[in-house]
């Protein structure tokens, strides 16, 4: 998902795997503006906005993928998953779209949540070990969104950043003390998100989408 992107990821596969370095290669001819580079290279600020992150955590992703195919080409999934922007990569692995077409609806999806950012200044914090019932008070009272329930022990809230800082300060006060504020360009997987996914509507409308080959 967004917030695992480094500068530098994937290198090993692109360096040692013929598979993996075609998936970086693509991104670079396809989407230009020397999108190999900030993967490798940074700067942090560039790889941490949606337009270069979402296809580059893509990339890795894909790449990864095409490096597993290539040594373990026999074994077929039984299923394929991702959280969020993860589920992009789920999504080819289960053979829904190629790499490429992948890739250009993943450049208008963070065009447009870019765009989103931009217009409000958004962030998002993991609460370790706390009630799910006090982080969802604590974002009511805050006016913020509880964003993903990814684990009984991890819940991700988002919002505007001066309420995000308010609901810690109130869960906090509750004794909720592991809270990790998150290293992404806005409040994902918030309703500061929603003139972004519907404008993103045509774009999958237009897109060449098949039904996976597997769950």
């Amino acid at each position: 998902g967004q917030g695992a992107q480094y500068a530098g990821m994937g290198r090993d596969f692109y360096e040692t795997c013929p598979e993996s370095r075609r998936c970086f290669e693509t991104t670079d001819r396809v989407l230009g503006e020397e999108h190999l580079r900030v993967i490798f290279e940074g700067p942090d600020e560039k790889l941490t906005s949606s337009r270069y992150c979402q296809t580059a955590i893509y990339t890795m992703s894909c790449a990864a993928l095409e490096a597993f195919r290539a040594r373990y080409g026999e074994v077929v999934p039984a299923a394929c998953a991702g959280l969020s922007l993860g589920e992009y990569a789920a999504l080819y692995a289960g053979g829904c779209f190629d790499f490429v077409t992948g890739l250009k609806l993943l450049a208008r999806r963070a065009e447009l949540m870019d765009e989103a950012c931009a217009s409000a200044s958004g962030g998002m914090a993991s609460v370790l070990k706390a009630d799910p019932s006090i982080i969802e008070a604590a974002c009511a009272e805050a006016d913020i969104d509880v964003a993903n329930y990814n684990s009984p022990g991890q819940i991700v809230i988002s919002g505007e950043k001066s309420k995000l800082a308010r609901a810690i300060e109130i869960l906090r006060a509750k004794g909720v003390s592991r809270i990790i504020e998150l290293n992404v360009a806005g409040a994902f997987h918030s309703r500061l998100m929603s003139e972004a996914g519907e404008r993103f509507v045509p774009a999958l409308e237009a897109a060449e989408l098949r039904m996976p080959s597997v769950p």
